[in-house]
């Protein structure tokens, strides 16, 4: 039973990794919009934010789909192998990635 739920965790380790990762990217993008959305003088002097902004916002934008479609790639695997359904905090991760592309 022991190296069953060890193998288990191993075949999992990398998809719950990448999912980390993608609810950090969200998070953070998040946080960005919302404290540029409530800064007072954002449309008044220097326009080098407006820079960052759009660097930040290019960079969400090429990295999220990348991520998503990875990790969609990766659990449709993880399930093809497992003959199941990839579960995550009561929820089917991939049909909700899957939801979320389209």
């Amino acid at each position: 039973e022991l190296s069953r739920m060890e193998a288990y965790f191993a075949s999992v380790g990398a998809i719950l990794a990448q999912l980390e990762e993608l609810k950090g990217l969200v998070s953070e993008g998040a946080r960005f919009e919302s404290a540029k959305a409530a800064e007072k003088d954002r449309f008044s002097g220097n326009s080098l934010h407006f820079l960052e902004e759009e660097r930040f916002r290019k960079m969400f934008a090429k990295r999220y789909p990348l991520l998503r479609d990875q990790l969609i790639s990766k659990i449709g695997i993880w399930e093809a192998d497992n003959a199941g359904t990839f579960i995550y905090r009561g929820a089917a991760v991939r049909e909700r990635l899957v939801g979320m592309r389209d």
